[in-house]
């Protein structure tokens, strides 16, 4: 970049800058590289499609997509062809980006230029199609590849499998997975995997576990995904019985559970009522060593309010916050109505002071936030509640503590100040309120 600053690019032959773009790339320094190209090309030069192609995968792997599509356009307006690497380099970027359909457009345009696609550029294009779930248009590139001498591979057969699973049809699933064995590609977690997949989409983990447990008598290896793909589809059809097998036999082969492996089993059974049960597991994980993530917390949290146990609902919260996990909104409303209905007011407090300052940064609290409920309580004075920039009707988590107070006949002034961000001019109902009678307005219930 100093010969950049130093006004000397001009004096560079296109060889040099070549090399020194390369070797930016080579560096990780792709944007530098690219910026010595703009240089370049304002001076005449123009580098040859290798240095374009450093350009376009550093670029690639970067995900500066921008930058791609700017660098192929300048490769065609300079009169430098895209070849077969940068073909598959944009057509792989196109695919990852889900862009399948445009990934087509430049594989058509590929063959419309002459140059002959390889099995690689083939599977790319495959693979994107069938994520998208355009199978009709990865099968015709399927027997495209076939008619051009190119035999499918593990992952070509692989990738068709999960596409024809993931849209149910699997009885040409099947037949491809036949063929692939009887090609003599050997049978693999991946496939099994890709189809198990399918099935528990489908609602069908009966036979998922049928291939789980072929799997087991085949001696194929059972990896983290096929666990999980089990687990999860078991939660997901409720067949409580028999998903918790599945946990206890995975250390006998080869697979150390994570916490994506309970968290689902946790989830269910909070859901069902069962929280005993999800803390039984929860201790099973944290023996093993496993941290649990954002989420595990917020079911068993959520369960024990569905079932009014506030006291313990707080102890979670807690536990939560040292495991320095952040709670989610609906997790912490569920908590301060629960709190509110137990009469724990202090802790319905603690908790809303948190989610103002953490969750919904854009409220905060004035005097309430400065007292104790039971001062708050007693005290002759109406407290005022400033949300900035927020409705009442979005603050829902909020109304149950509000309304516990005003039961007990306090003077509460849930005045919201709703400021636009152009003028700063109300336009709150509450302010029509407050303007008329500010000393004497009593919260009314209408949150």
């Amino acid at each position: 970049m100093e010969m950049i600053e130093c006004g000397v690019v001009a004096d560079v032959d296109v060889e040099t800058v070549g090399y020194l773009i390369q070797a930016f790339c080579a560096d990780n320094r792709v944007s530098e590289g690219y910026e010595l190209l703009r240089q370049v090309l304002v001076n005449g030069l123009v580098p040859e499609n290798a240095v374009f192609n450093k350009l376009i995968s550093g670029f690639c792997k970067e995900k500066q997509y921008t930058r791609v599509s700017e660098l192929l356009h300048t490769m065609i307006a300079k009169n430098r062809a895209p070849d077969n690497y940068t073909y598959q380099e944009v057509i792989n970027w196109l695919c990852k980006k889900g862009k399948g359909l445009e990934g087509l457009r430049v594989f058509n345009d590929l063959k419309d230029r002459g140059y002959a696609p390889d099995i690689a550029m083939y599977t790319t294009m495959i693979h994107g199609l069938c994520t998208m779930g355009w199978l009709g248009e990865a099968r015709k590139l399927w027997f495209e590849m076939i008619e051009k001498g190119y035999h499918p591979n593990e992952y070509t057969y692989n990738t068709m499998i999960h596409g024809f699973c993931k849209i149910g049809n699997f009885e040409k699933a099947k037949i491809l997975y036949k063929e692939m064995c009887n090609k003599g590609h050997k049978e693999t977690t991946v496939s099994y995997n890709a189809m198990m997949t399918g099935l528990c989409l489908h609602e069908r983990t009966d036979e998922a576990y049928g291939l789980f447990q072929e799997m087991h008598q085949k001696g194929i290896v059972r990896d983290l995904i096929t666990y999980n793909t089990v687990i999860q589809g078991f939660c997901k059809e409720g067949q409580d019985s028999r998903k918790y097998e599945l946990i206890p036999r995975a250390p006998g082969s080869r697979f150390k559970p994570s916490t994506y492996s309970y968290t689902p089993l946790i989830q269910k059974l909070c859901q069902v009522g069962a929280v005993q049960e999800a803390k039984g597991l929860w201790n099973d994980m944290k023996n093993l060593g496993l941290e649990p993530v954002v989420g595990t917390h917020d079911y068993i949290i959520i369960g024990l309010c569905d079932q009014g146990d506030a006291a313990e609902g707080m102890e979670w919260f807690i536990e939560m916050l040292n495991s320095k996990l952040k709670p989610k909104q609906e997790t912490l409303g569920r908590l301060v109505e629960c709190l509110t209905q137990r009469d724990r007011l202090d802790d319905s407090l603690l908790v809303l002071e948190f989610m103002f300052r953490t969750v919904t940064k854009t409220l905060s609290l004035s005097k309430i936030s400065q007292m104790g409920a039971n001062e708050f309580k007693s005290s002759s004075r109406a407290t005022y509640f400033y949300p900035d920039g927020k409705s009442v009707e979005t603050n829902a988590p909020s109304v149950s503590f509000f309304m516990a107070l005003a039961r007990e006949g306090m003077d509460i002034r849930a005045l919201f100040s709703i400021r636009e961000r152009n003028n700063g001019t109300g336009c709150s109902h509450f302010l029509k309120r407050l303007h008329s009678d500010p000393d004497t307005l009593k919260y009314c219930g209408s949150m």
